[in-house]
């Protein structure tokens, strides 16, 4: 057995150590190095690189299994397939596309500038929406990041007739220690309420900060002795939204995030946009935070991280005055990153171990 991993272009590089992608990849690096598994590692820029250059070095190498890492034009998977044509082919699904960019849609159309933006937009669902069908086409397997049925249907619409897979997302063991590190290293704030956004910002995580910004509105009063702070860039135009409050204190891109979050009581994720996982938010409750979680995307996340969640629509004073009373109670005890860890395995286990289903 032998693998190629390709990877986008990002991943190890500087700048992108805190991406969602780049955490993930890294549980299946884990899952390679401790099932002994033998493999190549491949950076591909899909805007500006060509495949058969890229893996040049590889081109003698017998691939039994090939697992695409990211979102890839339909050249790729066709030079893939035709290259190793014997090979089992997979691809690690982060986010389902077609949806992931129409909430990116929704996210902006309360902004004024929207109308500038939306052909680039709706161009930005073809071009995503276009890689998820030829993955459809190309692929055996196809390893989702999201739990439930709606993955299962997603694919399916896009006429893939192989299998997927459920392997949620898992901190790294790396990762994991210097978590252990930071909790370690310093006290908590039990006042303090933490939104994370992203270095690199985008409408989504625009709206996540725009829905904190309502959480605190709502709170009112009973705010009063709080901190409220968001972490990670956002857009210029921020401030130009009706919700902006200047109550919500803008720290830009953090130092160490982790820190940050071991530092905080709970971390918000109140916007029900986005498609995938928020991997933030196991991340947040590593650290021992509550995470503060809109109905919609509590119903999407993992069981595993339920019992951390206090769900609150943050437009709702009442719900949002009852989340600000749960936090002062300590959260669960418990290692929901070992029970997704394990379903992971499970699923990989399936794909590099198991012969397909006929």
């Amino acid at each position: 057995m032998k693998l190629l991993h390709i990877a986008p272009h990002h991943f190890q590089a500087p700048g992108f150590a805190e991406h969602g992608s780049t955490k993930d990849i890294l549980g299946r690096r884990e899952y390679l190095a401790e099932r002994g598994i033998d493999n190549a590692l491949v950076r591909f820029n899909r805007k500006t690189g060509d495949i058969a250059q890229a893996l040049s070095a590889h081109a003698a190498d017998r691939f039994t299994h090939i697992l695409v890492d990211a979102s890839v034009d339909e050249p790729v998977w066709r030079w893939l397939r035709q290259r190793w044509p014997e090979a089992r082919l997979a691809l690690r699904s982060h986010n389902s596309e077609i949806p992931h960019r129409r909430d990116a849609v929704r996210a902006l159309r309360e902004w004024p500038y929207f109308g500038k933006l939306h052909r680039a937009l709706k161009n930005n669902i073809e071009v995503f929406g276009r890689r998820d069908v030829a993955a459809a086409a190309f692929a055996d397997d196809i390893l989702t990041i999201e739990s439930g049925q709606a993955a299962q249907r997603y694919w399916r619409r896009l006429g893939f007739k192989g299998q997927v897979g459920y392997a949620p997302y898992f901190v790294a063991s790396g990762y994991a220690r210097r978590i252990a590190q930071a909790r370690a290293a310093g006290p908590r704030s039990d006042r303090r309420i933490l939104c994370v956004l992203s270095a690199h910002p985008g409408p989504v995580t625009d709206d996540s900060l725009i829905q904190f910004m309502r959480f605190v509105s709502a709170a009112g009063d009973d705010g009063a002795g709080w901190r409220f702070e968001a972490a990670g860039a956002t857009s210029r135009e921020i401030s130009e939204h009706r919700s902006f409050t200047p109550d919500v204190r803008r720290l830009g891109v953090v130092d160490d995030l982790v820190l940050a979050l071991c530092g905080a009581s709970a971390m918000a994720a109140l916007s029900d946009l986005g498609r995938g996982f928020k991997t933030k938010v196991l991340d947040a409750v590593l650290c021992g935070c509550w995470v503060l979680a809109s109905p919609r995307l509590a119903a999407r996340l993992p069981e595993e991280l339920q019992p951390y969640c206090i769900v609150v629509d943050p437009k709702d004073s009442v719900d949002v005055r009852a989340a600000l009373l749960k936090l002062r109670q300590p959260p669960p005890v418990g290692d929901p990153n070992a029970a997704l860890k394990i379903k992971a395995f499970e699923a990989l286990d399936r794909f590099f171990l198991e012969k397909p289903a006929i």
